[in-house]
């Protein structure tokens, strides 16, 4: 199961034994027994971008956006659940996930953006969790490797 908290812009991505905290200025630890600059882990892998951090857990994939980003930015990136620090149509239009996350925003915002897409999209505050299973965001498609 994975579970999403936020804090201050900081996301941290939680399963069973092993935590990613993302901070808003793109760098990340993978714990407990992570180091900063240790990419992987227990079948966690996390890969910087210039403007986003990508997040592949074993049944999803996470891209955060602490700052504005184009289409031709994101052209070779995709993910499950794109979490946003401002609404971004064009961006998630291009990449089209399951679910569209923003941060510290309103729900009318949300609401209008996921109109807008037609991509399921939320708004959370901080101290806000939120379940991925709970909101259908994992991929129901097993992957090559589960095989």
């Amino acid at each position: 199961m994975v579970t999403l908290r936020f804090s201050n812009r900081d996301v941290i991505v939680q399963l069973k034994d092993v935590s990613v905290i993302i901070k808003n200025d793109k760098t990340c630890s993978i714990l407990p027994e992570g180091k900063p600059e240790q990419k992987e882990w227990k079948g966690v892998t996390v890969t910087t971008h210039p403007k986003a951090v990508y997040v592949a857990v074993p049944d999803s994939e996470l891209l955060y956006v602490p700052e504005n980003m184009t289409v031709k930015d994101a052209k070779k990136l995709s993910c499950s659940v794109l979490v946003l620090s401002a609404p971004q149509e064009k961006l998630a239009k291009a990449l089209n996930p399951r679910m569209v996350v923003l941060l510290q925003s309103t729900t009318e915002t949300s609401r209008a953006m996921q109109k807008a897409t037609g991509i399921q999209t939320i708004s959370v505050d901080n101290n806000s969790a939120l379940n991925l299973a709970a909101y259908n965001a994992l991929s129901s498609q097993q992957r090559l490797g589960q095989f």
